[in-house]
């Protein structure tokens, strides 16, 4: 098992990088939160030279995966390090604190599912479905951003800042509460979301776009779904090697674009 490194080579390390870049001289933006140490392979310096900084994150595409691709050249030539990712390594972990800059022992958000205990219920967090039936979480909860306490992080830049992301997640409850400042552009498509991302690359003016895209995830999950049923049904042959665990290495190709 590959443990997380939160001291410099992790995705906390890669947040506190982009924060004390884009944050640099705005103090009032800078201080508030816990500070981690920033990432060696992402200095602060680098971040406040160029004046469009993109996080794009591809659910799913781990640092082993991407090596693998012959068909990723530009990925593989531009990577920087091997990330490892937070503990516990969900996508629940993980989304949160790409979305606040801070790690599970400070959000706390640990999995999928997860009970509160103001309602006494378990909760799908990222959907914010009641496990077992009844009102979802952010009717419950009312104002959503109030319950969970978080801040999001384009209230710790003090930049202009965007989120792209699907349709379907971009409008989401749990999405909204950690939207802070940003504008949202939400796409349907690979393409449109491509689209998105070059408009504001050439937009005048400094700016933080946060990109999330989950068809790589999804496509696992569909296919690994698949795997089970063919096994049931009898005509199920394995071609590749079982899971020994989760994943914890993401996959940190950072590029700054002007």
């Amino acid at each position: 098992m590959i443990r997380p490194d939160y001291t410099d080579l992790g995705i906390v390390n890669l947040m506190a990088s982009l924060r004390a870049g884009l944050a640099a001289g705005r103090r009032s933006y800078g201080a508030g939160g816990y500070s981690y140490p920033v990432c060696s392979a992402l200095p602060p310096e680098r971040v406040r030279d160029h004046p469009k900084v993109f996080l794009v994150v591809i659910d799913g595409l781990g640092f082993d995966y991407l090596r693998r691709q012959t068909g990723a050249p530009w990925l593989n030539a531009h990577l920087a390090a091997a990330l490892s990712s937070v503990y516990p390594p969900t996508t629940t972990s993980a989304i949160t604190t790409f979305l606040t800059g801070e790690a599970p022992l400070q959000h706390g958000m640990l999995g999928w599912f997860q009970r509160f205990a103001e309602f006494s219920q378990v909760f799908a967090v990222l959907t914010g479905q009641a496990r077992g039936g009844g009102a979802p979480l952010a009717e419950r909860a009312g104002d959503l951003r109030r319950l969970l306490g978080h801040v999001a992080f384009g209230e710790r830049i003090g930049v202009r800042s965007h989120v792209v992301a699907p349709a379907h997640i971009a409008g989401s409850p749990y999405n909204l509460a950690h939207l802070g400042p940003a504008e949202l552009h939400p796409f349907e498509g690979l393409d449109a979301g491509v689209a998105a991302c070059t408009r504001l690359a050439r937009r005048p003016g400094r700016a933080y776009v946060y990109v999330y895209w989950h068809g790589l995830d999804a496509t696992r999950w569909a296919t690994r779904r698949g795997c089970r049923a063919w096994r049931r049904s009898g005509t199920w042959r394995p071609s590749m090697p079982r899971s020994r665990g989760w994943p914890t290495r993401s996959a940190a190709a950072a590029a700054c674009c002007s």
